[in-house]
C-alpha cells in the first residue's frame, strides 16, 4: 500500500464537492453532517473522474467514508483487489 498517495487530492476533491473548507485527513465527515448519501454518490463519480478509480457498490457503506483517510484506505484496497 502507499499511504498518503491520493490523500490530498481526496481532501481536495471532498472541500470542492462539499463546499468546505475545514476538512482533513481524520475530519468524521459524517459525524460533522458534510457528509450524506447523495454527496457520497457525488463524491464517488467524482473520485471515478478525478483518479480514474471505479468504487463498486459493495463498499458503498458509511464506515468506508468516514474521514478522508478512510476513503483513501478504500482506494488503496481496491487498487490491490485489481493487482
Amino acid at each position: 500500500m502507499n499511504k498518503g498517495k491520493y490523500l490530498d487530492t481526496i481532501v481536495e476533491i471532498l472541500k470542492n464537492e462539499l463546499h468546505a473548507e475545514n476538512i482533513y485527513d481524520n475530519t468524521n465527515l459524517i459525524d460533522e453532517g458534510l457528509l450524506d448519501s447523495l454527496s457520497t454518490i457525488a463524491l464517488v463519480a467524482s473520485l471515478d473522474d478525478e483518479l480514474g478509480i471505479e468504487i463498486p457498490m459493495r463498499y458503498l457503506i458509511p464506515e468506508n467514508f468516514e474521514t478522508p483517510s478512510k476513503i483513501e484506505d478504500l482506494i488503496l484496497r481496491i487498487e490491490n483487489e485489481d493487482k
